[in-house]
């Protein structure tokens, strides 16, 4: 794991946001948290109630309309966060 990535969030933040979710066997959580992010902030679509959570409680979005649950953006620690996910990947 790449130093900014974790110093961004950690693995054991990461772990207790997701603490009992059901994402499937073995989910990549750095994978679903950084398309949630993106989703929310190119198409406007919702991603799932349980990952909108999950989002909010690591700080990566925030909600800033009349109905918080649809209205969801990314912070700047979110953009931060899909920037450095998908620029490593792109790497590797």
């Amino acid at each position: 794991m790449d130093k900014v990535m974790t110093e961004l969030l950690t693995d054991a933040e990461i772990s207790e946001a997701f603490k009992g979710t059901n994402f499937g066997a073995n989910p990549d959580f750095r994978d679903i948290l950084a398309y949630g992010v993106l989703t929310r902030a190119l198409t406007d679509c919702r991603v799932g109630r349980t990952l909108t959570v999950v989002m909010r409680e690591l700080g990566l979005t925030f909600g800033d309309g009349p109905n918080p649950s649809y209205d969801d953006a990314p912070t700047a620690k979110g953009k931060a966060f899909c920037f450095d996910y998908f620029y490593r990947k792109t790497k590797t």
